[in-house]
Order: structure tokens, then C-alpha cells, then sequence
């Protein structure tokens, strides 16, 4: 049995990219669809006022020559109770263009397992702000199996002009910067400036990095608690974060804080994952690999009564909870997948196995899900390369002389797998290039790679992240997969699956054509239903 995992495993350390789930493992048997640094220690360095010791210990300077920080520390990350990776942040005073600069450094590396094998992350941001937190230019870089994604960003009047690097590839666009909006160690920063109090708020914008997006920060000060922080009890306020994306998606999250606000522990509930501040000597320690956890079985979602014959359904209705939240704003409506609000909370989704000569289902043709394609699905960007020469001549090898847009689909999604040479689990969000060259790699390469053949055959194409059901595992577990407009419809298809279509096991979260310089973005919804998601099956055929 071959299993693979991946919704891209493309991120950021797990709290920046919100985004270390899994693909669903193969089913066992016919048609598979994916469902699938050591020192001592020293005086420590001062706080970011400059005045006393930094309550994390001391460590060498980040960089081996030049003036040392003014300001460091060192935090271990874990994903449920094992460790999974370290960052170290570095202050440093500089100079910008004759202006006096800070320039914050983090670098952190994050070792996951996914179905016994190891996936190694690393990335590297760079802040150049003013002393009174004012952005000037920045820099995150991600690497993820050696492919790396870098966006640089150049803040001036009111605006950031964003240039996002892939393989082989640059786009560049530009978004509002409000004023007052904070840079990616925004949060920290206001807490060390504006020393909390329980009952203290506070409500700024702030840059969300690799989404590359202005979101809204609301903080809430409480009562001090006693807070756990690596086997040490200390009393500490909690501080309720809420982050507001655009289109009003929300993330929470939770830091302890002591009275000068530096931040000893956080979490984000919903990605099951927690940051302690810590020593250098912790935070390089290596974590038992015994005690791993598999991220893409730890975070699949519990389904009742199992899903009988899940891959030969044509139509299945569904009833979905969210604990602590609105399940049916998180899964839109669309031409094979119609959603309905119930009294208790509940969303009730019903899928069919659409075809171009098939129902579709009643919904809202305003809806986003079902409205007609746009120039983004239709031309090439950094991921979906469709220009390139190794993507069109798969998809010409693949259509022969096809010329029914149906057919060519049918003729391309069924064409990767057998030509596909390995499934790595470690592979990064690769582009549509890279995979055609590679032909390997998780649902996230397969989706890719076959929305720029689409495109490069003139059919109109996006990808779409959600959740498919794996019957070994009676669960769903985390997918992407492929949609094309064929018709006055999106139909999806998997490539990994290659079987003319997909059937009704699949719940849609959200779609996205790659474009642009924050098409990560669409995959925040995953973020907020890990591990508060249950599904119930009402009713198949």
C-alpha cells in the first residue's frame, strides 16, 4: 500500500504557515485516490528597552562577526506533546538608505514525520523597522526538501511592493500598508512597548508572512494564571490574540506574558501546536524520534458510520460540526457540493460525483465557488507554469489528438500516474514545473501540475483544498486536488486518482488559482478545522 500525505507540508514553522496537515493515505486496494545549535551559559543579553536581563537565558551571537544583538532568544515549538523544531530571533541596530534601522533576524529549522518519513523544513526572515516599529523593507524565505520560496517586500507611502521568487519564476505585485500596520514581530514588540495589565486591549493591522496579507490584531489582556512553561510553573497573564484575515477568516491563539511582556509560551489551539521560550542548549536539543508524531494521522477527522465503498459513491449527504464554531461558513457551496446551515450549528453537505452531462446541485450562482472563471485560471504564475515546455509537451503527449475539452481532461488527469516515479513525503509545494520534470511528489504536486496542463490546453483550471475520505482510516484526511471549467461548471478532478473524476467523498474547503503573491492564502480555512472537525454520514448512493 502506498500512502501520501501532503496539503503542501509547505510552510512556515507550523505557526507562521498554519498549514502541516496531510494528504489522505492511499486506500488499499483498487483505484487510489489521494486522499491522500550546543553552548553554556553567560550573562544574559538585555531586553528589547534595553534595560535588565532577558528572561531566556544567554547565547552566542547569531552571526559569527559584526556588532552582536542587542536582543535574542531562542523558542522550541511542539505539535501536540512532541517536538518538532526550534527558531532563534536576533535583534541588531543598523542603518537603512542613512536612516537608523532595527533589524530583526529569525531562523528557525522544524522536522516533522509523515507516514515514517521525515520531512526537514527551514526558514529565514529578515524585518528592517524604524526603533518605533515602522516597516521599511522585509524578506521570508522558506525551504522545504531544498525548494525555496522567497518574498521580498519595500514598505513606502502607504503601500508594499511585494516580489515573490519560485522556481524559475518572479511576480510582482503590491498591497495597502495602512499606517500603523506592524511588521511579522509585531505582536511581541506592542506587548514589550505597552506593558500588560489584565483588562489591557489592543487592536492594530499586522503583515501575516508567506500569506502576504494585512490582517487585524486584537489582543485581550486577562487575570495571571499559573502557566506550565517546559516543566517550570510561573505566573504569567494570558493574552488572547484574534488575527482577522481578509474575507473575515479569524485564527486565535493564546500568549503568556509576565509583567514587562515578553512572551513565555503560546499556542494556537486549533494547529495543536506550542511555543516555549527557552535556552539555546533546549531549543538545539534533538527531540526523541521515538516520540514523533505522524502529522497526517494525528490530524485526521473522525467520520460515523464509516463511508462504505467511498470511491464508488455518487452522491453522499453529510452532516459536519465545528466545536466552537459555524462549520457552514468554512465550506462553500459550488456546482458539486451544496451546503446548508442547520439550527444547531451544523452544516449539512451534500457532494455528487458531477460530470459535464450531470445535475448540478441547487446553489448560488453569485457564489465564488460557482462563478465563472477569471483571467488567474487561465494564465500561468509562479506555481502553474503552464507555459513551460515540459508541462505542455506532458499535456500534449497526454491529449494526442483530443480536441473535446471533456476528453483532454479526462485524457490528462488519467496520465500522470502512470508516468509518476516515486511519492516522496518530504517534497515542498512544488511548482507545476518542477513536477513535470520530477514527476513526483504528494497531492499538492499532482494538483498542480495538472491545473497547468489544463491551462496550457486552454481549459480553465484551480486547485481546491479540503478533505477526503480514506476508508482504512474510516476518516477524512487532508487533500488537494484539481478543478476544471468545462461547461458552465467546475468539475473537479484528481490526478492522483486518475479515474475520469472524482466521486463524493470529498469535502471542499476552498479554491485557489495560484496567482499573485499571496496564493497561499486560500488555504487559511484549513488552519481553523484541525481537530475540530467531526463528520457524520447521513446518506449515500
Amino acid at each position: 500500500m502506498r500512502r501520501l500525505y501532503g496539503l503542501g507540508q509547505t510552510a512556515i514553522i507550523l505557526v507562521a504557515t498554519l498549514l502541516q496537515v496531510g494528504c489522505g493515505p492511499q486506500p488499499v486496494a483498487g483505484p487510489q485516490p489521494l486522499g491522500s545549535q550546543t553552548a553554556g551559559t553567560a550573562p544574559g543579553p538585555t531586553n528589547a528597552a534595553g534595560t535588565g536581563p532577558s528572561p531566556f537565558g544567554s547565547v552566542a551571537p547569531a552571526q559569527p562577526s559584526g556588532p552582536p544583538p542587542f536582543r535574542e532568544f531562542w523558542e522550541e515549538h511542539y505539535f501536540q506533546d512532541s517536538k518538532i523544531g526550534h527558531t532563534h530571533g536576533a535583534y541588531y541596530h543598523d542603518v537603512l538608505n542613512g536612516e537608523p534601522i532595527v533589524r530583526i533576524e529569525l531562523t528557525g529549522n522544524m522536522t516533522l514525520k509523515r507516514s515514517g518519513q521525515t520531512i526537514e523544513q527551514a526558514m529565514h526572515d529578515v524585518s528592517w523597522e524604524t526603533p518605533a516599529g515602522e516597516v521599511r523593507k522585509f524578506r521570508n524565505t522558506m525551504t522545504v526538501a531544498g525548494a525555496a520560496q522567497t518574498t521580498t517586500g519595500v514598505v513606502s507611502n502607504g503601500r508594499a511592493r511585494l516580489t515573490l521568487e519560485t522556481s524559475g519564476r518572479s511576480t510582482e505585485s503590491a498591497i495597502d500598508w495602512p499606517a500603523g500596520t506592524l511588521g511579522e514581530f509585531g505582536i511581541a514588540d506592542w506587548l514589550l512597548k505597552n506593558p500588560p495589565r489584565p483588562g489591557t486591549t489592543g487592536k492594530f493591522p499586522g503583515f501575516l508572512p508567506y500569506f502576504n496579507q494585512i490582517v487585524e490584531f486584537t489582543l485581550t489582556v486577562t487575570e495571571k494564571e499559573s502557566a506550565d512553561v517546559g516543566g517550570t510553573v510561573r505566573t504569567l497573564m494570558p493574552v488572547e490574540i484574534q488575527a482577522v484575515m481578509p474575507g473575515g477568516l479569524k485564527l486565535d491563539s493564546i500568549a503568556w506574558v509576565d509583567d514587562r511582556g515578553e512572551v513565555w509560551k503560546s499556542k494556537y489551539p486549533a494547529l495543536q501546536q506550542t511555543t516555549l521560550r527557552t535556552t539555546r542548549e533546549q531549543a538545539l536539543k534533538a527531540s526523541d524520534p521515538s516520540a514523533a508524531i505522524d502529522i497526517g494521522l494525528a490530524t485526521k477527522v473522525p467520520v460515523t458510520p464509516p463511508l462504505e465503498k467511498p470511491y464508488e459513491t455518487k452522491a453522499v449527504r453529510y452532516r459536519v460540526t465545528l466545536a466552537g464554531g459555524d462549520a457552514a461558513a468554512l465550506f462553500p457551496s459550488g456546482d458539486s457540493q451544496q451546503v446548508v446551515r442547520r439550527d444547531d450549528g451544523s452544516a449539512e453537505i451534500t457532494v455528487v460525483a458531477l460530470r459535464p452531462d450531470s445535475p448540478k446541485l441547487p446553489s448560488d450562482p453569485n457564489a465564488a465557488a460557482t462563478a465563472g472563471p477569471t483571467d488567474g485560471d487561465r494564465r500561468p504564475n509562479n506555481w502553474v507554469q503552464s507555459d513551460a515546455a515540459e508541462v505542455a509537451k506532458l499535456a500534449a503527449d497526454a491529449a494526442g489528438t483530443e480536441t473535446g475539452p471533456w476528453r483532454v481532461a479526462m485524457a490528462l488527469e488519467k496520465s500522470l500516474r502512470p508516468k509518476w516515479r516515486e511519492q516522496p513525503l518530504g517534497t515542498s509545494f512544488a511548482t507545476a514545473a518542477d513536477a513535470a520534470r520530477q514527476l513526483s511528489g504528494d497531492c499538492t504536486e499532482y494538483a498542480v501540475l495538472l491545473c497547468a496542463m489544463l491551462r496550457s490546453r486552454g481549459i480553465p483550471a484551480r486547485t481546491a483544498v479540503g478533505l477526503v475520505y480514506v476508508d482504512h482510516e474510516e476518516a477524512f484526511l487532508y487533500h488537494m486536488w484539481t478543478e476544471a471549467y468545462l461547461g458552465d461548471r467546475w468539475i473537479p478532478l484528481d490526478a492522483a486518482w486518475g479515474q475520469g473524476g472524482t466521486n463524493a467523498a470529498y469535502l471542499k474547503i476552498a479554491h485557489t488559482n495560484l496567482a499573485g503573491v499571496d496564493p497561499l492564502s486560500a488555504m487559511l480555512g484549513v488552519a481553523q478545522v484541525m481537530g475540530r472537525l467531526k463528520v457524520e454520514v447521513l446518506e449515500r448512493k
